[in-house]
């Protein structure tokens, strides 16, 4: 979905396509671009495998990123092994993603099986344009299983004794670039790690309970986190975060945002800024953390249906709830990630058009176009023939994402929209309708 400020659809996906994920604003080549994922999920572990595409503000396809590596155990057995938890557009125009693979592993050092699987997490620097894999990382090959958080024998987390039942030890769940290298979440450790881009080493990490590398302001303690990443501010080194404080058991805790200072020569990560401290929205899952360009915080708080944005001292600037509430574990509604940014889209498609007709003879028309984001108004055609309509109404001022008029007659109908094409002075028609039917 894309909404306005004031809630109002925008665009909707095609309900009859492919279910898509992670719908993420980035700049390419220096347009504004759209990106998602679409794949196939075969648990409700996260275990996911599928590709990510690349559209445009006509919201035409541009690019489809996949990945293919014959070292993965579901190599050959999906079209593209890339994990939904993920879609980012790096600084140097590539993309940054994860893979979920189940390898045997030693699981004697938890409690488990010598001959056991591990759900292992690799990242990958794609080429968006020729799909060649830039840069992997095996989590399994620079992070101990001990320091897993996650309880081994469950079904969520995998009881490790089978590649369909592989033990989640890790769950990477955010990748981006930052300066020389990425920067990793790694929320079943709790871990925030930096890593060279070019060696693939382990520059530092900041641990959400002992703070790993850094001393941590125990204010600034996070777990079960979503979304880290790193920006530079006035000469400081910020790390920001969705704090979800809650995997899948209680007792459930509040989910906060957090903004941390980090200090990289003294080592220290202190507690800059939260955001939601007051309000008992606890999120099992998903969730994002967006500084926005008036440092403002935009905040979803993943499997609740809830959007945020905050002043940069906190306050509660706007607050969105698309769904009903419910427990951390069953939302009525919810999402993976939502953000806030400027969007104008332009689709190559016609306006929608439905009609029907009143008792008294009159007629009601309905107009929208699906993604057009710059329509300011509407004119209606209408006659007894389908090819010789006239203009019965002009200029109509949108209202909502369908506006609805009333007509005094006609047997077709037709409606031009005004202002939604990107020459300003362009208009387009809808398909001319037969009024069938009573409303």
């Amino acid at each position: 979905l894309i909404m306005t400020d004031d809630g109002e659809l925008l665009w909707n996906s095609d309900p009859n396509a492919p279910a898509m994920s992670t719908l993420t604003p980035f700049l390419l080549d220096g347009k504004r671009v759209l990106a998602y994922w679409t794949g196939v999920s075969i648990n409700a572990r996260g275990d996911d495998y599928g590709r990510v595409t690349i559209i445009d503000d006509t919201y035409r396809s541009l690019y489809n990123v996949t990945l293919t590596d014959t070292d993965l155990f579901y190599s050959g057995v999906y079209e593209s092994l890339l994990n939904s938890h993920e879609t980012y557009i790096t600084s140097y125009g590539t993309f940054v993603g994860i893979s979920y693979d189940p390898i045997p592993f030693d699981l004697s050092p938890v409690g488990g099986p010598t001959e056991g699987w591990l759900r292992d997490g690799v990242i990958y620097e794609i080429d968006i344009k020729t799909n060649k894999v830039l840069f992997k990382w095996r989590a399994s090959e620079h992070i101990s299983i001990t320091r897993s958080h996650d309880p081994r024998n469950s079904v969520r987390g995998g009881f490790g004794n089978a590649s369909d039942s592989a033990w989640d030890y890790i769950h990477l769940n955010a990748v981006s670039d930052f300066e020389d290298g990425y920067i990793v979440s790694a929320r079943h450790t709790f871990d925030a790690i930096y890593i060279d881009r070019s060696t693939g080493n382990i520059v530092w990490r900041v641990q959400g309970e002992d703070g790993g590398d850094f001393n941590l302001d125990p204010k600034a303690v996070y777990r079960w986190q979503h979304d880290i990443r790193l920006e530079r501010s006035n000469g400081e080194l910020f790390m920001h975060l969705h704090d979800n404080e809650n995997n899948y058991s209680a007792p459930f805790n509040a989910t906060t945002g957090k903004l941390i200072r980090l200090d990289i020569e003294a080592k220290s990560a202190t507690l800059a800024q939260i955001y939601n401290p007051d309000e008992r929205l606890q999120a099992s899952s998903g969730g994002s953390f967006q500084r926005l360009s008036n440092d403002n915080v935009f905040m979803y708080f993943g499997s609740q249906p809830v959007m945020k944005e905050f002043s940069n001292a906190g306050d509660i600037h706007l607050s969105y709830r698309f769904g009903p509430s419910d427990s951390p574990t069953n939302p009525g509604v919810g999402a993976y990630r939502a953000f806030k940014a400027e969007w104008k889209g332009y689709p190559t498609t016609k306006p929608a058009i439905a009609a029907c007709k009143n008792a008294n003879g009159t007629v009601n028309v309905y107009m929208s176009w699906n993604g057009a984001t710059e329509v300011n108004g509407w004119s209606v055609y209408s006659g007894n023939a389908c090819r010789q309509l006239q203009a019965v109404q002009k200029n109509i001022k949108k209202t909502h994402f369908e506006t609805v008029t009333t007509i005094q007659s006609g047997k077709y109908v037709q409606v031009e929209a005004l202002g939604g094409c990107r020459n300003k002075d362009e208009t387009r028609r809808s398909v001319v309708l037969p009024v069938k039917g009573f409303c």
